[in-house]
């Protein structure tokens, strides 16, 4: 590949700044990445503590099926160089009073379950499941063998199908449902607020192989693509906080960072929350079309409490456990459901005879920004992370089983605030509200041409797929800035059968 002899700094060494590295080394740039921490990865990581693997970021993968147009994207950057994946029977299992019902991966399998709990709504099951067949079709990971993608008219009707799932909530559409069991599994994944498409696409990307789960977590991942970067000659600095960036003349962009280092280049890339950049980082409003979405009282940011538990002995449930959140829960922390997580699909996540589970409750924005001002008292802090492991832990017992086991650690909002300098806490973007049509939101800041933002914060659904595409648009920006043709494409093309 021809080199320009220009420089591009990417700011966060994340799953955006890896991915915006990679490509922009493929398109000949000189490209050195910023990590305020010791290590890249960003949320895509896990950490160690007493004996035990805590994994923060992965449970599942979207683009694991190679029929599908994100597989293709994560090969592009090196992802599952040496990965290989446990691909779970269920996705997660949902239990309320006597009853569960886990979202398996046969397709089929799923909605008979569904049948046998409820043959009252035998057709609101049915039309969910063409819901779901369509919308993989639409990815091209439809049919027995996950490799089918319509086409034509087909095409349009499945569009149809799949986006009439926009136009309601998750919420109403379990209200549909007659069994009330039934209708509290609908909403017991992600929430009832969001676009009942934000389900049904779960449903999709799950039942058509397009989930799976790499083996060896969220540090093996991130150890791939970052072989990936440092083989095309990117180069990494650690410890590199941006306080300050701003145009040097007309061709250079000047980053100032918390130790008194200043560098310059001909082009940054800033992964940072939208918050934290706008707020902090550079001296330009915010784009209108960003500030909706902040100010859009509907669309509701990722934020949690997480603790992870060390267990003994054998855990008495595989994957994914969903359980319905007590009145507890409810009041004193805002969470609706509580999401119970093992590990024994991964070697050496823990010692012999031992397990970690990690605990996960989605909490909203407020929550968020109320645990982050707790933490300003750390006595209060530490009272409030213990009572949320014993509430859990109660509930836990109260539905299931025993627990026997020890809160090794505990993480918030707080901590992502501190750790990836997130403004509220958030670790992920949006997911629609029904009906939202996403904005149009410039990758540049008014003012500064030379320095593009590739952060998950811009648009809807966030999480690591997200990222990836946002670092390689951050690549190809730079480039139509650069007035380059871009020459890098997919390594190979998507094969789907065409129906």
């Amino acid at each position: 590949m021809e080199n320009y002899d220009k420089k591009i700094a990417v700011i966060g060494g994340g799953v955006a700044g890896l991915s915006a590295g990679i490509h922009s080394l493929l398109n000949g740039y000189d490209v050195s990445i910023y990590e305020s921490h010791s290590r890249v990865g960003g949320n895509l990581t896990a950490w160690n503590k007493k004996g035990c693997v805590i994994d923060n970021c992965i449970h599942w993968l979207t683009g694991t099926n190679p029929n599908s147009e994100e597989y293709a994207k994560w090969t592009e950057i090196g992802a599952f160089d040496g990965i290989e994946f446990h691909r779970p029977e269920s996705l997660f299992t949902f239990s309320s009073g006597n009853k569960k019902l886990s979202l398996k991966r046969s397709s089929d399998e799923f909605f008979e379950d569904m049948l046998k709990i409820s043959p009252d709504d035998e057709k609101r099951i049915l039309s969910l499941k063409r819901g779901v067949e369509a919308a993989k079709r639409i990815f091209g990971i439809g049919g027995k063998d996950g490799d089918q993608r319509s086409t034509g008219v087909k095409r349009l009707f499945d569009y149809l199908k799949f986006g009439s799932y926009h136009l309601i909530s998750i919420g109403s559409l379990g209200k549909k449902f007659k069994d009330p069991f039934l209708k509290k599994f609908i909403c017991g994944f992600i929430g009832e607020s969001f676009s009942a498409l934000a389900l049904v696409s779960v449903y999709a990307t799950f039942t058509g192989g397009n989930g799976d789960i790499p083996k060896g977590g969220s540090n093996a991942l991130c150890e791939a693509i970052k072989r990936k970067y440092i083989s095309l000659g990117g180069k990494i600095y650690t410890g590199k906080k941006l306080i300050k960036a701003e145009n040097e003349g007309e061709n250079k962009v000047a980053l100032y960072f918390e130790s008194g280092e200043k560098i310059t280049s001909d082009f940054a890339v800033i992964t940072a929350d939208p918050l934290s950049i706008y707020r902090k980082i550079i001296s330009s409003p915010m784009p209108r079309s960003l500030q909706k979405t902040y100010d859009n009282r509907s669309i509701r940011r990722f934020s949690a409490i997480q603790a992870a538990i060390k267990t003994e002995g054998a855990v008495p449930f595989k994957g994914d456990l969903i359980l319905e959140a007590d009145e507890v829960l409810k009041k004193e922390f805002g969470c609706f459901n509580v999401l119970f997580r093992e590990f024994s699909n991964q070697e050496n996540f823990a010692p012999e005879n031992a397990n970690v589970i990690v605990v996960e409750c989605f909490i909203p924005t407020e929550r968020a920004k109320n645990i982050i001002a707790l933490k300003e008292n750390p006595r209060l802090y530490e009272i409030y992370k213990k009572r949320f492991f014993s509430t859990v832990k109660n509930l836990f017992e109260s539905n299931v089983s025993p627990l026997n086991g020890e809160m090794i650690d505990c993480w918030t909002s707080a901590t992502y605030n501190r750790f990836t300098q997130s403004v509220n806490g958030e670790f992920m973007s949006y997911i629609l509200p029904p009906r939202f049509i996403p904005p149009n939101v410039p990758m540049t800041a008014s003012g500064y041409k030379r320095i593009v933002i590739a952060s998950q914060g811009l648009k809807p659904i966030g999480g690591l797929p997200t990222a990836l595409n946002s670092g390689k648009a951050a690549a190809e920006k730079i480039m139509k800035i650069d007035g380059l043709k871009k020459p890098f494409g997919l390594p190979f093309k998507v094969k789907t059968v065409k129906i």
